[in-house]
Formats: C-alpha cells, sequence, structure tokens
C-alpha cells in the first residue's frame, strides 16, 4: 500500500523520526511503500591482531580511499604470506565504483565504460596487481582449509536465469568464497561484510580482536545497506490499524543486528549502550553518520557485479586483458541480454 496517503491523515504521525535514507529506500516511484525498521549497512571489518602483529595503526572513521591503499601495502609488507591485506572480492569493485563518482547503472542504462567506473576498477585491479594486497588469484587458492571445514561458494554462481557457472566462475567462486571463513580463522586483516556479520551471528566464534570503520572515501561518500522494512498490505481491510501496527513495531529495539531506521531508537540508551558494547563508541557514531549523510547505493548493483563485471575481472587479472576492453565486453552482454 502507498503509506503516503495514510500518512497524510495522520498529522501527528512523525517521518522525521526516520533517518532520511531509511525511507528513500522504501521509496517506489516517489511513493512511501513501507516504513523501515532496520539498516544493514556493508562495513569494512578489520583484525586487531594482525594489524598490531603489523604494527600497523587502525583504520578510522573518514579514512580515505589513499588512506586504504597506504593501509593495505603496510599490512602486505609486514604480514606472513598465508595472511591476507585485505580479503577483496569481485564484489568490493562496486562500492569503490560508486565511491569514486562511477555508476554500474543509471536508469536504465549500464555504465561499465563510463570513465569514471573505468578509472575505479583499474585502481581495484591494481590492488592485485601493481600492489598484491587481494587475494586475485593466488592467496585464497593457496589457502587449504583443515580437513572437515567447507569451501562457501558466492550466489553468483546461481544468479542470472538460473544459468549453469561456467569453468571461469566456478573459479572465482571458489577463489573469492571463502573470504568470510579465512577470515572467521583470523587470517584477513581488512574485509568487508555486513553490519549484523559481527561475532555472533551464525555461531561464529572469533578469537581475535576486531573492529569496524565505514567505507572509504573518494569522490562521493556512499552508502550500501540490506533494508529490514514493514509494508502494509493493499488488500487489508483495516489500514489505519495496520499503520499504527508497523509504526509501533519500527519502534522497537533491532532484532536483526541493524541500526535503527529511527533516530530516537537509534539514541535510546539501552540501545546504544548495547552497540557500544560491542562495536565501541566511535564505530556506532560513525555508522550513524554514515546513516546521516551518505549516498545510497542499490544494494542489488552486486548481483550484477559478481556475475558480468566477475567476469571482467577474471579478463584483466588473468588473462592480461586490458581493463577498457573487459568492461566494454561487459556492457556488450549486458546489453545485448533479454
Amino acid at each position: 500500500m502507498n503509506l503516503d496517503t495514510l500518512i497524510a491523515a495522520h498529522p501527528g504521525f512523525d517521518l522525521d523520526d526516520y533517518y532520511p535514507l531509511a525511507l528513500d529506500l522504501v521509496r517506489h516511484e516517489g511513493n512511501l511503500r513501507g516504513l523501515t525498521a532496520e539498516l544493514d549497512l556493508v562495513v569494512i571489518y578489520y583484525n586487531k591482531d594482525l594489524f598490531d602483529q603489523a604494527g600497523v595503526p587502525y583504520p578510522t572513521a573518514g579514512w580515505t580511499r589513499d588512506d586504504f591503499l597506504e593501509t593495505a601495502v603496510a599490512l602486505r609488507k609486514e604480514l606472513p604470506e598465508r595472511k591476507m591485506a585485505f580479503g577483496g572480492q569481485v564484489d568490493e569493485v562496486v562500492p569503490f565504483i560508486y565511491a569514486h563518482g562511477g555508476a554500474v547503472k543509471e536508469g536504465n542504462n549500464y555504465t561499465l565504460t563510463a570513465p569514471r567506473t573505468v578509472e575505479a576498477v583499474r585502481w581495484f585491479a591494481g590492488l592485485a596487481l601493481a600492489h598484491q594486497v587481494i587475494p586475485f588469484p593466488q592467496q585464497l587458492e593457496a589457502y587449504q582449509p583443515e580437513p572437515g571445514e567447507g569451501m562457501i561458494v558466492w550466489s553468483f554462481l546461481t544468479t542470472g536465469e538460473g544459468e549453469a557457472p561456467t569453468a571461469e566462475e566456478l573459479r572465482w567462486g571458489m577463489i573469492g568464497g571463502n573470504v568470510q571463513m579465512v577470515a572467521q580463522e583470523g587470517d584477513v586483516a581488512l574485509w568487508s561484510g555486513q553490519l549484523s556479520d559481527r561475532q555472533g551471528t551464525g555461531g561464529w566464534n572469533w578469537d581475535f580482536g576486531w573492529g569496524i570503520v565505514p567505507w572509504p572515501r573518494d569522490q562521493v561518500d556512499v552508502v550500501f545497506s540490506y533494508t529490514f522494512a514493514y509494508f502494509v498490505s493493499a488488500n487489508t481491510p483495516h489500514p489505519e490499524a495496520a499503520l499504527r501496527w508497523i509504526d509501533f513495531l519500527s519502534r522497537q529495539p533491532p532484532q536483526l543486528k541493524g541500526i535503527p531506521a529511527r533516530r530516537s531508537v537509534a539514541g535510546s540508551v539501552q540501545v546504544r549502550q548495547t552497540f557500544v558494547d560491542q562495536i565501541g563508541d566511535e564505530a556506532y557514531n560513525a555508522c550513524l553518520a554514515v546513516i546521516e549523510g551518505a549516498t545510497p547505493v542499490d544494494y542489488g548493483l552486486y548481483l550484477v557485479a559478481e556475475r558480468y563485471l566477475g567476469q571482467a575481472m577474471l579478463d584483466i587479472l588473468e588473462d592480461g586483458e586490458d581493463v577498457e576492453t573487459a568492461l566494454s565486453k561487459a556492457q556488450t552482454v549486458l546489453e545485448t541480454k533479454p
């Protein structure tokens, strides 16, 4: 149901309590379709034990892409070969593209060959080719799990129209897909994940010190977020009661470990203390600042990256293809798909 009409009939309804990002993510064609409860941000995790071992300062809120590169290079120089400076996967190129002012898609048009997109992909490829700070493909391929441990394969192997993965895609999945497992074992200094991935999710038991920092800044401050929201059926016979109910639900403490969508909830003593105990005061304030001011990017664009940018990255990193050619090929495939 379009909630704008319902809310307009209740002058006291406090939409101002929601972070603008929380409302923007549930608008469709300009209409408010739901009320967000939590925002599960994509953040950078860091392993404090490996940073201490390398003698490298921890990343801090407000760090830049240059800071990220300097940190990753310093880690690679000081850490043993088995330890990874940054657990980069094909997905990670997308935030770097948007932070650089590029895009994967604008409206109905794919923009893989736009200048800033090309620049960002070239920089990202350089993390592997020039600086060797991400596992493309040597480090993860060389990582041998202990007997009985599984290998996680990322979702791009089953995206698209149910197509079976190619040999290259399967190999990419095996190379990039076990980063979370490797990070969980304490072998990765920097890796990306959702805020809700923090220790305790899925029975993980991180036996190392860890921290969280927002995505590094570049030309644009960006935020990727899963969105947990409540909606009202268009056919409900009790729309006003349903609105009151989802308004009440959105006022509750987070159930799924994301940042509350409402300022009053995020700033409450109970919720703030819970987050401070888990990730620290500085990290929580940094997450709130990102929600308040960063440019939101559609998380669904990761699916484009996983298959089509993934193949382009393989072409660049393993076949030595130049960035413009690899992206042009991916662009052509996207434009010709039904």
